[in-house]
């Protein structure tokens, strides 16, 4: 579901930044309707993508397991509404 088509011009910057510091923002999940695993609520798909880089490149535990913010699937809302908030 990235909306993103290519890559952020920032990406080298910030995949310094996140080795350097780690995450400044953790990334914020949600989960729609019926579905068993989580997916990014709204942006951070950089972040993530950086994160699968650096775990591939090292290894490194700090990578793989990050704390994320979860917020609740808006009810009133179909899928499809959802995909788009």
């Amino acid at each position: 579901m990235n909306p993103r088509l290519t890559r952020n011009p920032d990406y080298e910057e910030i995949k310094a930044s996140i080795r350097l510091r780690g995450l400044d923002h953790p990334p914020h999940i949600t989960q729609r309707p019926g579905e068993l695993f989580c997916i990014i609520a709204n942006g951070g798909n950089t972040r993530l993508a950086i994160l699968n880089e650096l775990w591939q490149e090292t290894r490194e535990e700090r990578y793989r397991n990050i704390a994320c913010l979860f917020h609740p699937w808006q009810t009133e809302k179909s899928v499809g509404e959802g995909n788009l908030h």
